[in-house]
């Protein structure tokens, strides 16, 4: 068995993941494990789950436990998923509430308490109109 295969069963990697390198440096005491995915998996979309190809990756590394007193990482390239071409679903929606919160963020500049700024970010937001009194009772 190569060490790359007891890894993937040590961590229990399913497919399509995969451990492509371990590098071992005992001066350092770090052990660095290199997780890869196979070309041309799909990986489920995480609101509709229908499987969608890699639109691009990023590599992120995590620190595991030690292994026999040895620092060990896990690197790994994480794939970002374009679902828009498989089921037509954007972030325009929450791009659109990021605006308005960035908005009440502007203009609840100068209040000190964070209640204020939810308040303000209700009113834009929620498009909440406020009434004033028409005029003191007394």
């Amino acid at each position: 068995m190569s060490v790359e295969v007891f890894f993937k069963q040590a961590l229990g990697l399913a497919e399509p993941w995969v451990v492509t390198e371990c590098d071992f440096d005992p001066g350092a005491k770090k052990l660095v494990i290199k997780i890869d995915f196979e070309r041309g998996a799909r990986f489920a979309d995480p609101e509709s789950g229908e499987p969608c190809a890699v639109h691009d990756t990023r590599t992120r590394q995590w620190e595991h436990l030690k292994f026999f007193e040895h620092r060990t990482l896990l690197e790994a390239r994480v794939p970002r998923i374009l679902g828009y071409y498989q089921n037509y679903t954007t972030s325009s929606a929450l791009e659109a509430v990021n605006g308005l919160l960035q908005l009440a963020k502007r203009r609840a500049r100068g209040y000190r308490r964070f209640e204020n700024f939810r308040a303000i970010a209700y009113w834009i937001a929620g498009k909440l109109t406020l009434r004033r009194p028409a005029s003191a009772t007394h």
